[in-house]
């Protein structure tokens, strides 16, 4: 294949909320929505993942062409049709030139791990300008999930990527999405393993019990903002210091979805700063409710760290993302938490795409905030919508940018 330049690479992330395991776990299709800015091209994109057949995630470790690397396997039973992984792309910002690609099979080998095979017999992808999909077959097996999109920052009117001369490939980018490995089983697959503990070699740590419900199997649902209702009543007076203030409606609101209570003297403090901890403790609680359970965890010392932890394992932080859980979190800061708890692809855009103009087009949150705008969760400051990221947030605007997330009537038309 011809050399990139400049290489981008960007994997969707599956960060749903392990369900209850039945006796033998049911496939289904995998739905999600994805957004990002891609790197230095400051380019954002959204799209749908959907994947088949899909039973559950194995997160293990393993040897992958030589290299030990903590892998995340989406398992799929292979039925009547072939294994697939498609992206359905509903806005990109640069220009896409279609592609035929050739899904990379892994083969195990005692002593060396997984080896790389590429272009498997006549089974094949393609990646266009509407999204791209990779057909892996019916006969099972363990493979890349992972869709690659050639695109530059300016229409350079090829058909296709294979037309582009060697001397403007200094000009294409690329970047994937969809999941990082695909293990594809057919019924006998799942039987034969069942029977042995292996699976063409390999043994596969917790197969066994996602396979046969002997444990609880990290399977993912599907959110909704359906889940997000009132559990408390909110009546004047349950704060003493909020009445009629343009806040006020947002607080109520924040407080009835259990997502932001006041202080133990009675006062909401509207212009108290949200620190670190509270956010993720928000952003925890919104996610596990959006994924259709209660909100509610179980306290450990110090108070926050079930939240902190939560929130790694969900992918909607990393574990050194902050060293300080005690300052106050900026306005952007906020954002990213509550759209990593969320799918912002869901939210209905009431507002027409501009730039915003202080945050920098490749920032990798760029993508969440616009959504943000678009859908009248956020409206910015001033006649160009300033975002002010770097400002530390009160609690008086948490509320409200939280009101509106989960409430389609509270949000802003511009």
């Amino acid at each position: 294949m011809k050399k990139i330049i400049s290489a981008l690479l960007c994997a969707a992330m599956l960060a749903g909320v392990p369900m209850a395991q039945a006796a033998e776990v049911q496939p289904i299709t995998l739905s999600k929505g994805v957004l990002g800015t891609l790197g230095s091209s400051g380019v954002s994109y959204e799209a749908k993942l959907s994947v088949p057949g899909y039973l559950g995630q194995l997160e293990t470790t393993a040897v992958i062409d030589g290299e030990e690397e903590n892998i995340s396997v989406s398992v799929v039973r292979v039925g009547k049709e072939n294994t697939s992984v498609s992206v359905e792309l509903k806005r990109f910002g640069g220009y896409i030139y279609p592609a035929t690609l050739y899904p990379t099979e892994y083969n195990y080998v005692e002593g060396e791990g997984f080896v790389s095979r590429d272009g498997r017999g006549g089974v094949t992808g393609k990646s266009s300008r509407t999204g791209g999909s990779l057909d892996l077959g019916s006969k099972g097996g363990f493979y890349s999930g992972r869709i690659h999109f050639y695109y530059s920052l300016e229409e350079m009117n090829y058909r296709t990527v294979d037309a582009i001369p060697n001397e403007k490939w200094t000009e294409l980018f690329w970047f994937n999405l969809g999941v990082d490995y695909v293990l594809a089983l057919t019924d006998k697959d799942a039987e034969t393993f069942l029977e042995t503990g292996l699976y063409k070699g390999y043994a596969w740590p917790g197969l066994r019990e996602m396979l046969g419900g002997e444990a609880q199997a990290p399977t993912f649902t599907d959110g909704s903002f359906d889940h997000i209702k009132a559990v408390n009543d909110y009546e004047n007076g349950i704060y003493s210091d909020v009445s009629t203030q343009w806040y006020a409606p947002y607080a109520a609101r924040a407080y009835e979805v259990n997502l932001m209570r006041g202080n133990k003297d009675g006062t909401f403090y509207a212009q108290g700063k949200v620190t670190v901890a509270e956010a993720i403790t928000i952003a925890a609680r919104l996610h596990n409710i959006y994924y259709g359970y209660s909100g509610e965890f179980n306290q450990a010392s110090p108070w926050y760290q079930v939240y902190v932890d939560y929130a790694v394992e969900r992918g909607m932080i990393e574990a050194d993302t902050f060293d300080d859980y005690t300052r106050p979190i900026t306005r952007k800061e906020m954002a990213s938490l509550l759209g990593r708890a969320v799918e912002l692809t869901e939210l209905e855009r009431i507002n027409e795409s501009k730039t915003i103009p202080d945050v920098e087009a490749d920032d990798k949150d760029y993508a969440a905030i616009q959504a943000l705008y678009e859908s009248g969760v956020l409206t910015g400051s001033g006649e160009d919508g300033t975002f002010l990221p770097e400002n530390e947030i009160n609690r008086a605007e948490a509320a409200t940018m939280i009101a509106r997330l989960v409430t389609p009537e509270l949000r802003v038309k511009k």
